[in-house]
């Protein structure tokens, strides 16, 4: 495992993670170290077990043994009060975007809030939504060079634009660590490449630690400064980008095993 920065102490933590679903062996013995504000690529074939990963550092996959460390603190097994506080630390930006259709794009902002707030969604709602989270949801748009498409459903955006709104939400939240689930892979080139400079720009700005998929090798070289690939349920690579041949991230996608599987209604309710 690639050792960290020591003067970055890790805010997230994987330790011999092993997870399954029945028979199904899908981690085993994943580890590594995400340290504060750095910028990790994950990678890896479809199956090699990437998506129950990522729902594992949230609490959403059952954990057969080892451990996730947010900020030092275990919140594997965790009370749901603490799961919920490590939830608060961890944005996410999604392929698919996630946004809601019949709300404009600040109001889908707004609800980058909503776990700061007592009250949940009402609090957030637009009609009950603070002065001050109006203002700052506008400021997370004005970030993202949307200010002028506030009033505007994710329908009237192109996919770029909806991409950009989801990362001004996961701003909303000001959270620690940013988890980003092939967040180009529904947006052409260009758009994509924009998306991730964006992307990559805020979470140096702000000082966040980003753990992000990516199918583009070219793109995972050009914008990870470590790379991670995952290959039949293991970490089989973890080394800072520009050390590695391409050759041996081609390795990942050769002769692999499917070993990830959807997650079990179980998981779901978590």
């Amino acid at each position: 495992m690639r050792m960290p920065d020591a003067a970055k102490p890790p805010v997230l933590r994987a330790h011999e993670i092993h997870v399954r679903f029945g028979a199904l062996h899908v981690l085993r013995g994943v580890s590594f170290d995400l340290a504060r504000g750095e910028g990790a690529v994950l990678l890896g074939a479809n199956g090699c077990g990437k998506s129950t990963l990522l729902r594992t550092l949230n609490g959403l996959a059952t954990v057969e043994s080892g451990r996730v460390d947010l900020n030092g603190r275990t919140i594997t097994d965790a009370p749901s009060r603490v799961l919920r506080a490590a939830r608060r630390q961890l944005g996410y930006v999604f392929q698919h975007f996630n946004l809601v259709p019949q709300l404009s794009a600040h109001q889908n902002v707004l609800f980058g809030a909503m776990g700061q707030r007592r009250f949940g969604v009402l609090s957030v709602a637009n009609a009950f939504a603070r002065t001050e989270d109006r203002e700052r949801a506008m400021q997370c748009l004005e970030r993202v060079g949307l200010a002028d498409r506030a009033t505007h459903r994710p329908a009237e955006l192109s996919g770029g634009q909806q991409q950009r709104v989801a990362i001004a939400r996961m701003l909303m939240q000001a959270p620690q660590v940013v988890i980003a689930d092939e967040p180009i892979a529904s947006l052409d080139p260009k758009a994509g490449r924009e998306v991730l400079e964006l992307l990559w720009r805020i979470v140096e700005e702000e000082g966040l630690s980003l753990l992000c998929t990516l199918h583009q090798l070219d793109l995972a070289q050009e914008f990870g400064k470590r790379i991670i690939g995952m290959k039949a349920g293991r970490v089989v690579l973890d080394a800072a980008s520009p050390g590695i041949d391409r050759a041996d991230l081609d390795a990942l996608y050769q002769g692999a095993v499917r070993v990830d599987a959807a997650p079990t209604p179980q998981e779901a309710a978590a």
